[in-house]
């Protein structure tokens, strides 16, 4: 795996992975707020990933190699 800044550690992958079934899935509200400022992350997205998820004051998303990507924070 390739590591950049949106690469999270184990353990926050596993912390993610328990939240995600408990938690609303967030992926079009993070879709609507990137469209106006970043809109080819928007539609990245939009057409990437399969659940998102707001933890912690960031947006994380899983997409279908079942691997969840930082997308956006909020600090």
């Amino acid at each position: 795996m390739t590591s950049n800044a949106n690469t999270i550690s184990p353990s926050l992958r596993q912390t993610l992975d328990r939240v995600a079934n408990r938690i609303a899935d967030r992926k079009h509200e993070i879709v609507d707020l990137l469209r106006e400022e970043h809109p080819e992350m928007s539609e990245h997205v939009a057409t990437t990933f399969q659940h998102c998820i707001w933890w912690e004051g960031c947006y994380y998303c899983k997409g279908e190699d079942g691997e969840w990507q930082r997308v956006r924070c909020f600090m």
